[in-house]
């Protein structure tokens, strides 16, 4: 994080023309070693981050319950804690099928529910999902860290559903692609493949809805100015899916990956 915050920070450096004296060249000059073209500083950034925007979406599945969803929790709190020391706009968004919205005490995380509570039919793709999409806000663009931080510490109580990837990474996109800034990082936190109650059937789209994913996935990668990025949770299944990809097994692998990502450099994903 240090690392990362250095190489956007302002700084002064030597130029011929600035609003600042070098005192370190004047001092030189006294002793008749003078470096003319360094007596003034101009400010500069070594990097820019004001058309940066990230959207962080976070799968909230049955098989996230326990260990993985408190490991993506915790990184999407590392990740939005780093976004927010660097000012860069950013979100915080789950997704599970099949549930209503939760109380918990005197307060309940916000939901995106486009589509209400009504089946419906992806289109080209066979298949009818009879539950309704569920999105908890952890964080939106507007809301504060602290409102962030209390959202995602109550995140585990959100695993334990169903998932249906490729519809819901297409929403939460339509929300990143919304905004304004020219670059713009979907990551998402999964640990498989989209399980869901099929219209008419009793069984789960696993074949169909990974085929879908895939497609979603293609489709979102060939967008100009949006990246995708899919971190795996304690499994690798993400790489059927996401052309670039990583596998953390615990907290302190994120930050090589997401600095080296924020800074230009993906090298870190496969």
């Amino acid at each position: 994080g240090r690392k990362l915050l250095g190489e956007f920070r302002s700084r002064f450096v030597a130029a011929e023309e600035g609003p600042r004296l070098n005192s370190r060249s004047l001092a030189r000059l006294a002793v008749e070693m003078p470096e003319l073209n360094t007596l003034f500083l101009k400010k500069t950034a070594k990097k820019a981050r004001k058309n940066l925007a990230v959207q962080i979406v976070v799968d909230c599945s049955g098989s996230m319950r326990g260990k993985k969803m408190e490991l993506s929790m915790q990184s999407a709190a590392a990740m939005a804690d780093l976004l927010h020391r660097l000012a860069i706009p950013f979100e915080v968004v789950g997704f599970t099928a099949g549930v209503k919205t939760r109380e918990y005490g005197h307060k309940s995380l916000s939901s995106y529910r486009p589509y209400g509570a009504a089946p419906r039919r992806v289109i080209n793709h066979p298949w009818t999902r009879s539950e309704a999409l569920y999105f908890p806000v952890f964080k939106s663009f507007n809301d504060t860290l602290d409102t962030a931080r209390n959202n995602m510490a109550e995140g585990q109580y959100f695993a334990g559903n169903n998932n249906v990837d490729g519809e819901s990474l297409l929403l939460c996109a339509n929300r990143l692609l919304a905004r304004r800034e020219t670059r713009k990082i979907m990551i998402v936190l999964s640990d498989g493949a989209p399980a869901f109650h099929q219209s008419g059937s009793h069984g789960y789209g696993f074949d169909t809805g990974s085929r879908h994913l895939k497609a979603v996935c293609h489709k979102l990668e060939t967008i100009p100015n949006l990246e995708l990025y899919g971190i795996g949770v304690l499994d690798e299944a993400v790489k059927r899916y996401y052309r670039r990809w990583v596998c953390i097994q615990n907290l302190s692998e994120l930050p090589i990956a997401l600095g080296n990502l924020l800074a230009g450099d993906d090298l870190a994903f496969k």
